[in-house]
């Protein structure tokens, strides 16, 4: 059962397993326990550990004595101050973001400056971002955005625009949009030319449409793990490509010399085109209040903040228009002024400098003026249309009451538009024919001095053909215009 043996400097201790088995009344077939074998001398110690009737399963161990090896200290990420900011972060439950994202389509650069950011999650998830979204460099629109879920709250602002939203009256809102739905549907319904391939199912509640929106976006494209993202980037010195059915995102984390403790490189390609993506993100401790220690968030802009309510009644405005549609006589009507501050040289004494007048009224025959077939991805417009628009912008300066056509800066502008199906040899060909009239004295029938207006006539192929021709010019890839908005539902024919 057990047996020791010397032999010169070396000591052998071995025990049978199977034979201690037999003196417990155990068999070793019941618990395979093995052999055990140890022998120690000057030069090390090894054991071996069988086990089996044939001692088919064996594993061997060797303990020898070694020599002196270097060991290279450079170049090692060292995590004394980052353990020291996440042990901050973990105790005030807070961090602070900065940075820059930046894409190119072409020739246009599209940068999202972070300007700040706080999260703070200390009673419930709280967040306040401030961003910029710049074209070429310059500052287009400024989004403030705060979020509290323990006050169940978010704030928007951008400009002058406001918006606040209290989750627990969005039940009010949500029936809003989905009787803005029903109205739309009713109106594609109308459209098409098998009533049964309405492309906007039924839905009964607010998640309903959610989803379909959503699955609507993902186009079927199975995102990604971005759990295994988020493990595959922490702490990699080395860039990590990721590729997924929309684009690449390459990144590295570091710690940066200044703007805050960690550093996040972003670079990459979005979509099928390979649109460069390239970007830096800035971790930083949240800084706090010197009376109470609490975490500061800054205050949100001093502007209008609409609520729930407005926003109901907005989207009412949204689904009378849309009903507006399904409609055969339909008139439009806009006026508004334009004013200027320039009260010094009296060029403008009431501070209005164009006042503009503006109406639409359409007609149509058919029950339907865009008819849609689903099968055949096609839409046409019915002809058996009429439609009459007016433009009236009118100059109100003071040169206005001596030269009716104003200044070169200020002058008037008449327009005057009809649609229908009639070409200027008084026949109907199926297609639309747009009349138009300008001028700056006045209007159509004016009887002012000079009135002498341009009248122009195109058909509607001649229009379109010159509107495709006439995207690139305004720097719109017509190939992303079709393969993102248009193929899915419709043929085109050149």
């Amino acid at each position: 059962m057990f047996e020791e043996a010397e032999s010169g400097d070396k000591l052998k201790l071995a025990v049978a397993g199977s034979e201690l088995l037999k003196a417990f009344g155990l068999s070793d077939e019941e618990i395979p326990l093995g052999n055990l074998c140890i022998e120690i001398s000057a030069d090390g110690i090894s054991a071996t550990l069988s086990a089996g009737k044939e001692e088919q399963h064996k594993v061997e161990l060797s303990i020898t004595g070694g020599a002196d090896f270097p060991v290279a200290l450079e170049g090692y990420f060292d995590l004394t101050p980052l353990l020291g900011n996440i042990q901050t972060i973990l105790t005030d439950k807070a961090i602070a973001l900065c940075g820059r994202i930046s894409l190119a389509i072409d020739d246009l650069e599209i940068d999202v400056e972070i300007e700040n950011a706080v999260l703070s999650f200390a009673k419930g998830l709280k967040l306040y971002l401030h961003a910029s979204l710049c074209l070429q460099q310059k500052v287009m629109l400024e989004v403030y955005l705060s979020y509290d879920e323990a006050a169940k709250t978010v704030k928007l602002a951008c400009g002058t625009f406001g918006a606040e939203i209290v989750f627990t009256e969005l039940g009010s809102l949500e029936e809003a949009v989905l009787n803005v739905y029903e109205s739309l549907r009713a109106v594609v319904q109308n459209m098409l030319v098998d009533s049964s391939k309405n492309p906007l199912p039924e839905i009964k509640s607010f998640d309903d449409l959610v989803g379909l929106f959503s699955d609507a976006s993902a186009g079927g494209t199975t995102l990604p793990d971005w759990t295994e993202i988020v493990q595959s980037l922490v702490f990699n010195t080395t860039p990590t490509s990721i590729s997924a059915a929309y684009g690449k995102l390459l990144a590295r984390i570091f710690r940066p010399s200044e703007y805050g403790f960690l550093a996040v490189e972003l670079g990459g390609s979005i979509g099928n085109h390979e649109f460069p993506l390239e970007g830096a993100l800035y971790l930083g401790n949240a800084e706090h209040a010197e009376e109470d220690g609490s975490v500061l968030f800054p205050e949100m802009p001093d502007v209008v903040y609409y609520g729930v309510d407005d926003f109901v009644a907005l989207v009412g405005y949204f689904g009378s228009a849309i009903d507006l549609l399904n409609t055969t006589d339909l008139t439009l009507t806009f006026n508004g002024t334009v004013t200027s501050p320039d009260t010094e040289t009296m060029t403008y004494p009431d501070h209005v400098k164009y006042v503009i007048d503006a109406s639409m009224s359409t007609h149509r025959g058919a029950r339907n003026l865009i008819h849609l077939d689903v099968d055949g991805k096609n839409l046409w417009v019915d002809t058996d249309v009429f439609a009459h628009a007016s433009i009236n912008i009118t100059a109100k300066g003071s040169l206005q009451e001596t030269a009716p056509a104003g200044s070169e800066e200020d002058g008037s502008l008449f327009i005057d538009l009809f649609i229908l199906d009639l070409d200027q040899n008084g026949k109907q060909d199926n297609m639309l024919d747009f009349y138009v009239t300008l001028s700056q004295f006045g209007p159509v029938g004016s009887d002012v001095a000079g009135y002498d207006p341009v009248r122009l006539y195109a058909p509607s192929g001649e229009i379109l053909s010159l509107l495709s021709s006439a995207l690139p010019m305004l720097g719109i890839d017509a190939d992303i215009l079709n393969n993102y908005m248009i193929a899915k539902w419709l043929s085109l024919e050149n």
